[in-house]
């Protein structure tokens, strides 16, 4: 993954960004115009959201990941990870560093309100 950082750019307008992006798209996929969505475009949109949030859809059977990391700020990241016991912990890291780890026993995730069955470990690790 790269960011616009990574070029040595300093930070961009909306309107500079917006018109790198159509460019860069416009080279690989030819010229846009500007238009609406027309209510075809909707019902598929629609459609589409329907399917991929549904329940059936969600909870297929497969590979799912064991970690997932969410960037807060440039090295700052909350990893969440699901642990062999089911327990499962989100870490809060900053520049390489453990700061918090939250852990919430099998069947007892945030969600459900029970908080009493949540500890948490704050410093590093």
């Amino acid at each position: 993954m790269t960011t616009l950082s990574d070029w040595g750019r300093s930070r961009l307008s909306y309107a500079e960004l917006a018109a790198a992006l159509i460019d860069g798209f416009s080279e690989q996929w030819g010229e846009f115009t500007p238009g609406s969505m027309d209510s075809e475009l909707l019902d598929e949109a629609d459609r589409l959201y329907q399917q991929l949030t549904a329940e059936e859809w969600l909870g297929l059977a497969g590979a799912r990941a064991k970690e997932r990391r969410i960037k807060i700020a440039e090295g700052v990241f909350l990893v969440y990870q699901v642990l062999e016991s089911g327990d499962e912990t989100a870490v809060l890291v900053k520049n390489g560093q453990k700061h918090q780890v939250r852990t919430h026993l099998h069947g007892y995730a945030p969600c459900h309100g029970s908080m009493q069955h949540s500890r948490t470990v704050s410093g590093r690790k």
